[in-house]
């Protein structure tokens, strides 16, 4: 079962040489139920203060996944709202007003019982501020080529930095059983990572941006996310969850992708 929509917003401020149009899918595959939340800010907010896409997955190994990645994206709205300031202060202190909000939902007898991942990207003024924790991933497509932007938060890569410094090799690191245990995430206290680049990214006209969670990247090659990506915003989310569909894979995991496009003026 899966839900499609799709929002073709014709706003920008003066000096952005594009337009934004936005879609997003997300479904629930082959589990009981979806813990995977994800948000748009309003398009009248846009002119002052940007527009926000969040995408949280909710820990299918843990329970009420969907509780902590449904309080992530709704207290990040509502504070997104009454923020102002420099956008990379911001979506730090969106992170932390979250982080908050879950920590006080969930009390001290069920911190570490439950979590979920985020991802943030903030439009403004023709950049891209973008920040997450755990491994769902935001992506640049820009000619033909996709680029992750964003690190991580997995044991593998812990594992990846003893091996440089003289303990075990990469292939046991990538064949570890844990390798893919998350190392940061919301619902586990304080955090322990939080990737938040100190620059943006610059957009360029026809450029593609793409929030998923791993139910999608782990689902479909990097091929086909292109392939997807090559169409409308719209379109492109449409595509995903038909591909990821048509798989029928095993125990497919929830997945769920908010998909941004820059489209020229003229």
């Amino acid at each position: 079962m899966r839900k499609i929509a799709s929002v073709r917003r014709k706003f920008g401020r003066k000096s952005a040489a594009y337009r934004l149009s936005a879609g997003k899918v997300s479904g629930q595959g082959d589990r009981q139920c979806q813990e995977d939340s994800l948000a748009f800010s309003p398009p009248e907010l846009y002119s002052e203060q940007g527009f926000l896409a969040v995408l949280s997955d909710g820990m299918g190994g843990m329970e009420n996944g969907d509780l902590v990645s449904g309080t992530v994206t709704s207290s990040m709205m509502r504070q997104f709202s009454l923020s102002d300031g420099e956008p990379t202060e911001r979506l730090a202190e969106l992170f932390d007003c979250a982080n908050r909000k879950v920590n006080r939902v969930l009390g001290m007898a069920r911190i570490g019982t439950c979590g979920a991942t985020v991802v943030a990207g903030l439009f403004y003024q023709g950049k891209l501020y973008y920040a997450s924790v755990g491994d769902s991933r935001i992506c640049l497509y820009r000619n033909g080529e996709l680029l992750q932007l964003n690190r991580e938060h997995i044991y593998q890569n812990e594992l990846i930095l003893r091996m440089i410094n003289g303990n075990g090799t990469f292939d046991e690191a990538k064949s570890h059983p844990h390798a893919a245990g998350l190392t940061s995430f919301f619902g586990m206290g304080q955090l322990k990572y939080l990737d938040l680049p100190a620059k943006p990214l610059h957009l360029l006209p026809d450029d593609c941006v793409a929030l998923m969670s791993d139910g999608v990247y782990r689902s479909l090659s990097g091929e086909e996310i292109c392939r997807a990506l090559a169409l409308r915003a719209e379109d492109a989310a449409e595509e995903i969850g038909r591909m990821i569909e048509e798989k029928k894979i095993l125990g497919q995991d929830n997945y769920s992708a908010i998909i941004i496009r820059c489209e020229d003026k003229r």
